[in-house]
């Protein structure tokens, strides 16, 4: 038999065929909808927004609050979570910071002709500051700083250790 030409589908059977087209497509976008959605209720369900601010909040708030503590307390990270150097380090470091503030003062002293009141006038480093002024321009000024006291006497114009504090 001879093959007959075909013939072009009818208007018809091309509407009809994208017709089919349509709903297939839109079966298939529900269907991904549907997973999509069902995937969401259960991210959702464990890890909404309300839940990460709170685990946010429950993070940050301990954090803000040390950070605000050891503000007040004038104390820096590196020494809540460090210890203190062996003797020999830390009595190098409170010399250093002894001398530090005698040359401040001396400065101050010839800058203004007097002594300071107080060394919050000429800046004082952590630790533990005793400042005392006496008559005719003599100053003492003592430091305890990780475990170490030194001292410096106007009037030896020499720093002195006096020990490990127990």
């Amino acid at each position: 038999m001879a093959d007959r030409p075909q013939t072009p589908p009818s208007l018809d059977d091309e509407v009809a065929r994208l017709a089919e087209q349509v709903i297939i497509d839109r079966a298939k976008r529900q269907k991904a909808s549907a997973e999509r959605a069902e995937h969401a209720a259960i991210v959702d369900g464990w890890f909404s927004r309300q839940r990460a601010v709170l685990i946010a909040l429950i993070v940050a708030a301990p954090i803000c609050a040390l950070l605000i503590t050891l503000n007040v307390r004038d104390q820096s990270l590196d020494e809540l979570l460090l210890p203190d150097p062996p003797p020999a380090i830390g009595l190098h470091r409170a010399q250093e910071a002894l001398a530090l503030v005698v040359r401040e003062v001396k400065t101050y002293r010839e800058d203004y002709s007097q002594l300071p009141d107080s060394l919050a006038e000429v800046g004082e480093p952590k630790g533990s500051w005793t400042y005392d002024k006496k008559p005719n321009g003599q100053y003492r000024i003592q430091l305890e700083l990780y475990g170490q006291v030194v001292s410096f006497n106007s009037v030896d114009d020499q720093a002195t250790f006096e020990g490990r504090r127990p």
